[in-house]
């Protein structure tokens, strides 16, 4: 199949309501199901009912320690280093929670709405793509939903309905994602939920046996008024007890994970079972990975589609992912002379859909190259995305 020339008619839209992309948001152009605020800093899944439940039950019995316990203890001991600590890891834990439930996931930017709207052609795009690298096979699969074609270990979430990079599940209590980007603050979330709970259960401990002791050092009957006195001990102990547990064997299951590499959607698949994981970089860089820099944010929700962007999403189709530079059309010039016009919809409507016609001709020659068994060339995952 020829690509050194793809000629196009386009007619442009009659309609007062065309769209213009160089002044529409992502976000109006995204069905995902996020909620976004502060211009796309701050973003969270659908699930923001049960965030605001978590948030609630894991600070009410932290503040009734603070507010009861402490005072009893503060009686007979000085509590001033305690507090400050109990006070910094709660902090601590409240801060990778809404970082966690706040934080882009990870969501891989898709293709400009426009080209779901167009009609579709008769031969369907190419479901996986398999790239060789380093003696491996990486698997690329195409999204129907998103219009993209995911790199490996992204998936796309049925709840927000986003493709997110390395997706390790949906976490409905958080109301978000857990992907290539929050895994870290989710993990120590975890952490600091688990330290948290033992220490609210040691104060509650500490509490009910000193006045136990106080009781029998007095040989009187204050012991049973101490402990009617502290009965939001024996109420609150129980339940942070199973929270604890909870998290702490999450806690414990996430270590397992990060020793070998492996994401949670990855574990209940079972896929590496029975085959190596391409992935695990033996225990010590597994758990650096953990500390490493963080991926950038690829996808900003107060983003425009501009001149520029259109430009390079031109430059990726055309990338040559078959050592094959594609032309676009020989008679329309992706100028910044042009891009500058008055009709710069009318621009924008040209390269939308001259877009969509390069990729059904990749998407034509992938499927012949795949017939053929023809080996890839290599691509980053910057080139797919």
């Amino acid at each position: 199949m020829d690509l050194r020339k793809i000629e196009t008619t386009v007619e442009y839209p009659k309609s007062k309501d065309r769209s213009d992309l160089t002044n529409k948001r992502y976000s109006e152009y995204n069905p995902g199901k996020n909620y976004v605020c502060c211009k796309g800093k701050i973003q969270t899944g659908p699930h923001v009912k049960k965030l605001i439940l978590t948030i609630i039950g894991l600070n009410v019995i932290p503040i009734i320690i603070i507010i009861f316990t402490f005072q009893q203890l503060w009686k007979d001991h000085d509590m001033t280093i305690t507090f400050i600590f109990y006070l910094a890891t709660l902090f601590l834990n409240d801060l990778f929670l809404f970082v966690t439930a706040f934080m882009n996931p990870g969501i891989i930017k898709r293709f400009p709405y426009q080209l779901s709207k167009l009609p579709s052609e008769d031969k369907k795009p190419q479901q996986e793509i398999e790239i060789f690298r380093e003696n491996q096979v990486f698997v690329y699969r195409y999204c129907e939903t998103c219009k993209i074609y995911r790199p490996p270990r992204a998936s796309h979430c049925r709840h927000c309905n986003n493709c997110v990079l390395r997706l390790d599940h949906h976490c409905p209590w958080l109301g978000s994602d857990v992907g290539l980007r929050n895994y870290r603050f989710y993990f120590f979330f975890l952490l600091f939920t688990s330290i948290v709970g033992l220490f609210s259960i040691s104060l509650c401990l500490f509490n009910i046996i000193q006045a136990i002791i106080n009781g029998i050092d007095e040989e009187d009957s204050q012991t049973l008024n101490v402990i009617k006195n502290s009965w939001w001990n024996y109420l609150i102990i129980i339940p942070q007890s199973k929270l604890t547990r909870y998290i702490f064997h999450l806690l414990f299951l996430h270590c397992k994970l990060i020793t070998k590499n492996i994401t949670t959607r990855e574990k209940a698949k079972h896929t590496y079972k029975g085959k190596k994981n391409p992935f695990d970089q033996g225990l010590l860089k597994n758990w650096l990975t953990l500390f490493s820099k963080m991926s950038p944010n690829n996808f900003s929700y107060s983003d425009f589609l501009t001149h520029n962007e259109l430009k390079s999403l031109k430059n990726e189709l055309n990338l040559g992912r078959h050592g094959k530079p594609a032309k676009i059309s020989d008679n329309f010039s992706f100028t910044d002379d042009y891009a500058n016009d008055e009709n710069t919809d009318n621009y924008n409507q040209v390269n939308i859909k001259e877009l969509k016609l390069v990729t059904d001709q990749i998407h034509d020659i992938e499927m012949d190259q795949w017939e053929n068994n023809q080996k890839w060339h290599e691509i980053s995952e910057k080139d797919i995305m």
